[in-house]
């Protein structure tokens, strides 16, 4: 979301700009730290910023101040347009970067003196960097810092920005979860945008800070104060936040007893299943890897066109389904993928091996997750049947304590079964 501030000021400045002197990093105020001790896969990471304006009163010369100072060092007194962005990365590599702040820098001269200067600008107020990746011990920690950038030959407000920087963050979406890969003809075009975005001069207004979802000792928020010099409580203040969601498929997952809420239905979650970062998702069928998840997009096919994947077994086929729901969702999440899709495209594993090989031995977890898997359509009719064998049993005990004779007994247990399984 981003607002226009408009003109922040003009005002005028009398003799020559001072020599550039050394760029001070802003140091961010640490507000907490994770305190849940969560297991790798459990939850999804998700990364927010939020920006105000502090004092409103002074908060624009502090800010405008703040923003002086830094074009002059860097780059003296530069005309042109210039975005302070937020940057998201892990090591070396470059996840994600939004706008908070875009300015225009002009100044007007008199006899090769600066009479007066003007900044007109434009903020974003909160945005998400990433989202919607299970955590693990490979992106639990990542460094967020500030960078100041001056374009050249464009200008970008912030909203414009981050409309092109969502989708170009979608090249190293991969760097947080390798198993999403953006479509083949959409690489290219996102190529091109991130050269254009990147060809800026830059300059780190911050130091880099460490930050962790969970299991860490690193900040899990912090807040950076832009504002000038002598401006102590009036200037731009931002917030970042490492959050994590319990689950993409359920809004009141219980993290207390780490389940799933019941009266929970799997018909739904089919249509859930959708893997990528928000502005981008896609259903986990479109998402398979052509290459890496040949054999799974093959046994899905063939189970929605009504029939039994040729050549392979119901535990081949079901031991496939479950690893690709563990490839591209949380711990909590993967085993629910798979009993929607049981429940949704398992009408053909009917054979003898289905229950035990796609069900019972799952069953621990869906017990413990509370996962409705007696909903799954084989896994209905087998139950069903076992409850009419009860019956069948009950009635024939019957016949036979009041009429049958042992031999009679047996040729009704064998009518009911035929009437059964006809």
């Amino acid at each position: 979301m981003s607002k226009v501030i408009g003109v922040v000021g003009a005002f005028a400045i009398i003799g020559l700009v001072s020599p550039a002197t050394a760029l001070d990093l802003v140091v961010p105020t640490v507000k907490s730290r994770p305190t849940a001790d969560i297991g790798w896969r459990e939850v999804y990471g998700k990364v927010t910023y939020s920006v105000e304006l502090t004092d409103a009163v002074k908060a624009r010369d502090s800010l405008q101040g703040f923003i002086r100072e830094r074009i002059k060092t860097v780059w003296g007194n530069s005309d042109g347009s210039y975005i302070v962005t937020i940057t998201l990365k892990n090591g070396t590599q470059e996840i994600a970067k939004r706008a908070i702040f875009s300015f225009r820098w002009q100044r007007s001269t008199f006899l090769g003196f600066t009479s007066k200067e003007e900044i007109t600008s434009s903020l974003s107020t909160n945005g998400t960097l990433v989202d919607r990746f299970p955590v693990g011990a490979e992106n639990n920690s990542l460094q967020v810092f500030l960078e100041l950038n001056q374009t050249h030959g464009f200008s970008f407000d912030t909203q414009n920005y981050n409309d092109f920087s969502a989708q170009v963050s979608l090249l190293n979406f991969k760097i947080l979860q390798p198993a999403v890969k953006i479509a083949t003809e959409a690489v290219v075009p996102l190529e091109l945008m991130a050269k254009l975005l990147n060809s800026t001069s830059k300059a780190d207004i911050s130091v880099d800070t460490e930050m962790s979802f969970v299991k860490s000792n690193n900040p899990k928020s912090i807040e950076y104060n832009l504002r000038g010099q002598g401006n102590v409580n009036s200037g731009l203040r931002v917030k970042v936040l490492f959050d994590t969601e319990p689950s993409l498929l359920a809004l009141n997952f219980d993290t207390t007893k780490g389940r799933f809420p019941d009266g929970l239905s799997l018909s739904s979650v089919v249509g859930l299943a959708k893997v990528g970062p928000s502005g981008a998702v896609r259903n986990l069928d479109g998402a398979l890897d052509p290459n890496s998840d040949a054999k799974a997009t093959g046994y899905i096919t063939s189970l929605r066109q009504g029939k039994m994947p040729d050549g392979v077994s119901a535990s081949i086929v079901c031991d496939e389904l479950w690893d690709v729901a563990f490839k591209y969702f949380s711990n909590r999440d993967a085993p629910l993928v798979y009993a929607a899709y049981l429940r949704r495209y398992g009408a053909p594993l009917k054979a003898a091996d289905a229950k035990s090989s796609c069900v019972d031995q799952y069953e621990p977890e869906f017990e413990k997750l509370n996962i409705p898997y007696k909903t799954i359509g084989f896994v209905q009719q087998i139950s069903v049947s076992l409850g009419w064998v009860a019956v069948g049993m009950v009635f024939a005990q019957k016949q036979y304590n009041t009429r049958a004779s042992p031999f009679e007994f047996g040729s009704i247990l064998r009518q009911f079964f035929v009437g059964l399984t006809a």
